[in-house]
């Protein structure tokens, strides 16, 4: 199949070469051969983790809070108090499956006050 794909591939790269116009044609025939790409490789592989579009502003302040905890990097106001929280739920919890839930409504939490404006 992926040879297949490096055909099609192949032949619009042969077409765009010699477009001299190229317009809003090449860019749709673009955007069907990833898509086209996309449903292989969900085929072949359906397990496998799949990009998608979405706004996640709020959680790349959590991800930036976790990273930081995680392994350091840049510091991030919250991170003292939340780290707290984190090895307290470590220290209860010895299993990975009873931390996991423990910890997910404290991250949702942060993630809900992340996601509040600030007063001026």
């Amino acid at each position: 199949m992926s040879k297949r794909l490096r055909a099609l591939d192949q032949q619009l790269q042969g077409i765009r070469a010699s477009d001299f116009f190229p317009g809003r044609d090449a860019l749709d025939a673009d955007a069907a051969l990833d898509a086209l790409r996309r449903e292989v490789d969900l085929h072949l592989s359906p397990d496998e983790p799949a990009a998608t579009e979405a706004a996640i502003a709020p959680l790349r302040v959590l991800a930036a809070l976790v990273h930081y905890v995680d392994v350091g990097g840049l510091p991030v106001d919250e991170a003292p108090g939340f780290e707290l929280l984190v090895r307290g739920l470590q220290a209860r919890h010895a299993r990975d499956d009873a931390l996991l839930a423990a910890a997910l409504p404290l991250f949702d939490a942060a993630c809900a006050a992340m996601q509040v404006p600030d007063d001026p």
